[in-house]
């Protein structure tokens, strides 16, 4: 063929799908036209007919994936050519990398269509963002001609965190090979390197500078977007170097795009970028509460003038789901919207747009509606149940004030999957309100229809999956549908959807199971324990999902509630069975109830010189420390609770539910070689949250017979008690004592109640915990408490000095940053409880002691030394002190006692104070103790365990 022959076919194809499929479908025709790449009088129509047949057809698509087309433009890239001919192949480039990235999902803006072509597709987009492949295309980014083509290749492609991480890490060749080269002669066989930032210093170099190229400022707006999502590193980046107010001031631009553009910038921002809600002053790569809200807020007002502006249904589409990534999962940004009338606006928009109700019950409701307006409903709906998911008060207006329930009920039997996907996902959201459930979702038939699509086995699978979500709440002791739902075919189709590959349908169908049978009867366990089968738990309980086994184990321990399910599940399960998996997964590597290690990365992105505020630094040792626009930073990830804590917690949980069985159940528990050791353990080593329940179990075997008693004694147990209680080490790990909670670690919540409703995005606890710990003997508080929280993962040395006890009068608060292995402090002095924090290193949580220590605690006015809590008096801990004191000094004096006393070690968190859940643990471990020292003497008005 001649370039005249190749400008007819591509006349021909641009915007007709029958041509491109007719194309596609002649023997030879798209290798062929691969082969034009490498002819210099060919290759430019070539590529432009490639990049035409790319969008529309997937027959057509196929064709390119199965002839190598995307091998052999980044080939034809890799060889230099002139301008026209490289600007050709990056266009070609991009539109064949939106393609495949469209076929692989998930789709960038609700469910999308699900291609069979994903298996083929897969390899084709992981090949595009290898290294190798990265190094051919992204320099083009810097180039005039090719750079809106680059920009938009990853702000249409990247569609997973693998993908993500590659493009923020790389860094071209030349400074790869440098940064090899400076290292040691050990370091070299490292074949990547972790930091880079090249790409996102470029895109941000390229947004402040394109003022007028309006589609180059969307381009790099949605590139940012996409690589800021999910990933704290990004956006933190993008959040302190100024990037953000100029990404808001953007989203009142004038041109339309950009401004959705930059809406979903500033929305991933946000999200992506770690919140302290706790600390006043959070760190250097924390956003204040204030912050967010103000940055989130400007983006609500935004879009919702966008969702009643008159505006093209594609466009308040795009402003719909923006609302939602903003929101989804967030309780205050939910609210925030609420408050803003967000919920108010979309409901008029999906009145504006839905049938008249008097067709709602006509079974082509939408069937001749357009794509585009099927696709809005999907987004309102989904975005409203999002506003919806936390508050009843919100539930309320959706159902009372707004009367949106016909709606709802009317979407379930929509032909659109998009539409009956958001529509289950409102029920689910109004299930979790106890009392609309019982009222409303029943009365106006919403929990019989979404029951229905639910069973339906030709569903689409993601509505099915939103379906179960909803029959997850419904489906709770409290529910008058749960025993209808029995009648009618729950479990079999429960089970159906266990056994299913899909991990989502598994684990929520699970959940379910554990939510139907907690406070339920003993016949509707056997029931639902009888089509589940015991043999089927087991082997959950050793899935190598951990979301899976969590959801199992919590399954257990809700059929373990009472003494009669106590029975059952050590009958069923076989004690020795029982036992040794519940051991396994108290001592498995991994599950010490404390968040994972932060990990470091450093990410090189200067900020402009436009935006550098040179004068935001302080001198202060009581500034706080604000970020500097150095060419380089490095920021520790936060930590997130990982399924290991969740698996451990869930055990602990279990344990603590058996444990309130007859004796011989109590007797099979505390006569397993392995337990205590592994108790022991899971004490030293795990949060508040883990240790609670296991705390709670030890009170009840303690007080229920002498011989559990003595074999705790024997066991070693007093010894882990008592360094609970007056803060003495155990064995390593994270350290004895209660874990104060931090930003980031896992949240320190009470376990009376262990009702679970349908996940909002996190795996979490259901079913029965234990109950509140009671004060008794021995409970009142030592007269100085020194909290230390450790460093790099290690816990602080404690020591017992006999005969040496020092009690502070006054209150000393301080918390010391680092630096050059000094602390520079800031302390806060008044009469009361000596209290000492300090920090310096890492940021992992640590340890709350309660006994009293050795020293001297002064609180001086600035530039004062300041002197913790320390074994010995020769030996303290020196800080150059910022202090703001009620008294100018807080003295100590002597009293002679055996007193655990500590070494200060410190690490960069906030003051913080001891939780009721911390004080509850250690009340109770103090109870126990006196239990076991004690014996029969301490009985009266105690509180057990609750189931």
């Amino acid at each position: 063929m001649n370039v005249g022959e190749l400008k007819k076919v591509k006349n021909r194809v641009i915007g007709n799908p029958d041509a491109k499929r007719q194309l596609a479908a002649q023997p030879g025709f798209i290798p062929t036209l691969v082969d034009y790449l490498s002819y210099p009088d060919l290759r430019i129509e070539a590529a432009h007919i490639l990049s035409s047949i790319s969008y529309g057809d997937h027959d057509a698509l196929t064709s390119l994936l199965r002839s190598g087309s995307l091998r052999a433009l980044l080939f034809a890239i890799s060889n230099p050519t002139d301008t026209p001919t490289i600007r050709a192949f990056a266009r070609a480039l991009r539109s064949l990398a939106m393609a495949v990235a469209e076929v692989v999902g998930p789709s960038r803006w609700g469910l999308g269509i699900e291609s069979p072509d994903v298996d083929e597709a897969v390899p084709t987009l992981d090949y595009l963002f290898h290294i190798d492949s990265l190094d051919v295309f992204l320099p083009l980014l810097v180039e005039q001609a090719t750079s809106i083509y680059i920009a938009e290749l990853l702000a249409f492609s990247i569609r997973s965190q693998e993908h993500r991480k590659a493009v923020t890490e790389w860094m071209p060749l030349a400074e790869r090979m440098a940064h090899i080269t400076s290292r040691r002669g050990w370091e070299k066989s490292t074949e990547t390197v972790s930091n880079g930032g090249w790409v996102v210093r470029n895109l941000v170099s390229l947004l402040t500078s394109s003022s007028k190229d309006h589609k180059l400022q969307e381009a790099v707006l949605l590139a940012l977007a996409a690589l800021a999502q999910d990933n704290s590193l990004v956006a933190r980046v993008l959040f302190y170097q100024d990037t953000l107010p100029f990404v808001l001031d953007l989203c009142k631009a004038r041109n339309l795009n950009v401004q959705l553009a930059a809406c979903l910038n500033a929305t991933r921002i946000i999200r992506a970028t770690p919140v302290s809600r706790t600390n006043p002053s959070p760190s250097c790569y924390e956003c204040d509460t204030a912050t967010r809200e103000a940055a989130a807020l400007s983006i609500i007002n935004i879009i919702n003038r966008l969702i009643i502006d008159d505006h093209t249904p594609q466009n308040k589409n795009k402003a719909c789901f923006i609302l939602y990534f903003l929101i989804n999962d967030d309780a205050q940004l939910s609210h925030l919207a609420f408050e803003r009338a967000s919920l108010t606006k979309l409901s008029e928009l999906l009145q504006s747009i839905s049938p008249p109700p008097e067709q709602n019950d006509s079974p082509d409701l939408d069937s001749d509606e357009p794509e585009s307006i099927s696709a809005l409903r999907e987004a309102a709906l989904t975005t409203i149940a999002s506003i919806a998911l936390f508050d009843n008060e919100i539930r309320r207006a959706l159902t009372d004030d707004l009367h949106l329930l016909p709606l709802i009920s009317a979407s379930l039997a929509s032909q659109h999957v998009g539409v009956k996907y958001g529509a289950c996902q409102c029920v689910r959201s109004l299930s979790r309100s106890v009392a609309v459930l019982r009222t409303t979702v029943v009365d106006s038939g919403l929990g019989m229809k979404v029951f229905e699509l639910f069973k339906r086995e030709s569903e689409d699978r993601r509505v099915v999956g939103a379906a179960v979500k909803s029959v997850c709440n419904i489906v709770c002791e409290f529910s008058p549908l749960s025993p209808i739902y029995l009648e009618q075919g729950l479990m079999p189709r429960l089970v159906q959807l266990i056994a299913s590959p899909d991990p989502s349908l598994r684990l929520n169908a699970l959940w379910a199971v554990k939510n139907l049978v907690r406070k339920s009867s003993t016949e509707t366990k056997k029931d639902v324990m009888h089509q589940l089968g015991w043999a089927r738990l087991k082997e959950l309980l050793r899935d190598p999902d951990e979301a899976i086994v969590e959801q199992a184990l919590n399954t257990l321990r809700n059929l373990a509630e009472n003494e009669e399910g106590i029975r059952m599940v050590f009958k069923e399960m076989g004690t020795k069975d029982l036992l040794d998996l519940l051991v396994g997964f108290l001592c498995q590597p991994g599950t010490t109830g404390v968040p994972s290690s932060p990990s470091s990365s450093t990410i090189p992105i200067p900020s402009p010189s436009s935006f550098v505020n040179s004068s935001a630094s302080s001198s202060s040792p009581s500034a706080h420390p604000t970020p500097p626009p150095p060419l380089s930073i490095s920021t520790s990830l936060s930590s997130q609770s990982t399924p290991s804590h969740d698996i451990l917690l869930q055990t602990s949980f279990t344990l603590a539910n058996l444990s309130n069985g007859p004796p011989p159940c109590q007797s099979s528990i505390i006569s397993h070689p392995s337990l205590l050791p592994a108790l022991r353990q899971t004490l030293a080593d795990g949060n508040t949250e883990v240790r609670r329940p296991i705390v709670g179990m030890l009170f009840e075997l303690a007080k229920s017979d002498s011989r559990w008693r003595r074999e705790m004694i024997s066991g070693g147990l007093m010894g882990t008690l008592k360094g609970l209680v007056g803060g003495k080490h155990g064995h390593g790990g994270h350290g004895p004592g209660v874990t104060i909670p931090t930003p980031g670690s896992p949240t320190m919540s009470s376990a009376g109640l262990g009702l679970s409703v349908s996940p909002t995005g996190t795996s979490g606890g259901g079913g029965v915990g234990t109950g509140s710990a009671g004060v008794g003997p021995g409970a009142v508080a030592a007269a100085a408490a020194a909290v230390s929280l450790s460093a790099g993962g290690r816990s602080p040395s404690w020591h017992a000095v006999p005969g040496h006890g020092h009690h502070s009068h006054g209150l000393n608060l301080s918390h010391a940053h680092s630096f050059g292995g000094r602390s520079l402090s800031h302390s806060t002095s008044s009469s009361g409880l000596g209290l000492a924090l300090s920090n310096s290193g890492g940021s992992t949580p640590g340890v709350v002691g309660s006994g009293s220590g050795s020293g001297s605690g002064h609180g001086h006015s600035s530039s004062s030394t300041t002197h913790f809590t320390h074994p010995h008096p020769s030996i303290h801990a020196h800080s150059l002190s910022h202090s703001l004191s009620h008294s100018s000094l807080v003295h100590a004096h002597h009293a002679h006692s055996t007193t655990p006393h500590m070494h200060t070690h410190t690490m960069p968190i906030q003051t913080q104070v001891i939780s009721e859940d911390d004080r509850d643990v250690i009340d109770r471990a103090r109870q126990t103790l006196d239990w076991l020292e004690h014996g029969d003497v301490y009985g009266s008005g105690s509180v057990g365990v609750g189931s």
